[in-house]
């Protein structure tokens, strides 16, 4: 909540703190079955499910985590 003041009335306006994180989604989503991760974002069935609820800290820490992922298993080609 950010407090302002305009012409000595004083009003309250929401205003986010921090830029919403995207979803790594890519549209390819298909579990692989021997490794349990989505071919495309490389996250498993639990983390596609718990995105929308994780806070900041945590998408960020998964982002860091699906990078290394895509390291290890490469990244999705059609």
């Amino acid at each position: 909540m950010v407090k302002h003041r305009v012409s000595g009335v004083p009003y309250e306006v929401d205003l986010p703190s921090e830029p919403e994180i995207k979803s790594p989604c890519i549209e390819v989503c298909e579990i692989d079955f021997d490794t349990k991760l989505c071919y495309g974002c490389h996250r498993s069935r639990m983390e596609i499910e718990n995105w929308f609820h994780m806070s900041r800290k945590d998408k960020l820490q998964l982002l860091e985590t699906l990078k290394e992922r895509e390291d290890y298993y490469g990244k999705y080609e059609d």
